[in-house]
């Protein structure tokens, strides 16, 4: 009888452990909605990067900047625009100028980076103004 008392009291403890182990994982990552909401974030960071990529190469080809998104699909080699993971909609696109442009997108939570990344951003809509001749925003 006292090995099936000890045999329980292991089995209490190790369910313990792993409950603790399994909750302490939850509150350090954050729930699977949080990561999923947090990849679609990131998603769109890469969306927007490779934006920015096919402006500079039309930049690059054109030495201005496209009047419309679009313009970049009827170039060669450049892949289709990405749209918004759950909106489905186009990401911003505004010439500031002759030279520089914002891209927009709608965030669900603040940037997890350290502020200083230059693709750092907030909770809801935010723009990056880039120049042509470069990829990363200024």
């Amino acid at each position: 009888m006292t090995g099936l008392r000890l045999g329980s009291g292991v089995l209490v403890v190790v369910s313990a452990v792993v409950i603790g182990v399994i909750a302490g994982g939850v509150w350090l990552m954050g729930s699977p909605a949080e990561q999923r909401v947090l990849k679609l974030d990131q998603r769109r960071i890469d969306d927007l990067q490779s934006i920015a990529q096919q402006i500079h190469v039309y930049w690059n080809r054109h030495r201005s900047l496209p009047e419309r998104l679009e313009a970049l699909s009827a170039e060669p080699g450049l892949a289709s625009i990405p749209m918004d993971p759950t909106r489905n909609e186009p990401y911003g696109y505004r010439l500031l100028g002759d030279e520089s442009y914002e891209l927009c997108a709608i965030f669900d939570r603040p940037s997890p980076y350290a502020p200083a990344s230059v693709w750092a951003h907030e909770a809801g809509p935010y723009c990056f103004k880039l120049k042509g001749d470069t990829l990363a925003p200024r």
